[in-house]
C-alpha cells in the first residue's frame, strides 16, 4: 500500500497470470497488528484489499495530529490504478484516549475516503457523563461540512444541538 511501511509481514500468494492474490496476511504497522486479503493485478496496476487491524496506534498513523489512543478497524481499499481511483473505506473503534486536551473513552464510526474527500458517518465520541454524536462530517478539499452534532448525558437525555449553519441549538 503507498506510504505505509509494515514489518514482519506474513502470508500466501497464488498467481493467476499477471494477478497475484494474497491470504492469510499480517503484517506489524503503527504498533499493532494487521490482517489482510487482497488481489493486485499487475498489468492494469488496480487492486482490491481487506483487513482487520488491531491496536493500531493513532499518534504514529496521524503524527502531529495530537490524537492519542488505540483503534481497532476494518477497512477495505479499491484502486483502478491512480490516487484520485483510489476509494478506501472501513470503520473503526478506539479505546480511551485523548485530543490535545479533550479525554474521551472511545471513538467510533464508518469512513470513506476517495481522492481529498474523507467523510465520517455514525461518528460516536464516548467521554465522562455521556455522548457526542454526528451522522457524519466530511472534509473535501480541506474544507469541513458538519452534520449537526447532538450531545448526550449519561442517561442519553439530549443536553445540546451545534449545527454548523445556526451555531447552537436553543436550549432544549
Amino acid at each position: 500500500i503507498p506510504g505505509l511501511t509494515f514489518e514482519n509481514v506474513k502470508g500466501s500468494v497464488s498467481y493467476h497470470g499477471s494477478t497475484p492474490d494474497f491470504s492469510d496476511v499480517t503484517a506489524n504497522i503503527y504498533g499493532g497488528t494487521l490482517t489482510a486479503t487482497g488481489t493486485y493485478d499487475l498489468d492494469a496496476r488496480t487492486y482490491h484489499l481487506e483487513g482487520h487491524g488491531e491496536g493500531l496506534s493513532a499518534s504514529k498513523a496521524l503524527p502531529k495530529q495530537h490524537l492519542k489512543c488505540s483503534v481497532d478497524l476494518d477497512i477495505a481499499i479499491d484502486s483502478r490504478g491512480s490516487a484520485r481511483e483510489t476509494t478506501t473505506s472501513g470503520s473503526f473503534r478506539s479505546g480511551p484516549g485523548s485530543y490535545r486536551l479533550i479525554v474521551f473513552d472511545s471513538l467510533a464510526g464508518r469512513f470513506t475516503d476517495q481522492y481529498h474527500d474523507l467523510q465520517f458517518y455514525d461518528a460516536d465520541i464516548e467521554i465522562a457523563g455521556g455522548h457526542i454524536i454526528t451522522d457524519g462530517f466530511r472534509i473535501k478539499n480541506k474544507k469541513l461540512t458538519l452534520a449537526p452534532v447532538y450531545v448526550y448525558d449519561e442517561n442519553d437525555r439530549l443536553l445540546m444541538v451545534y449545527n454548523q449553519n445556526d451555531k447552537l441549538a436553543p436550549d432544549l
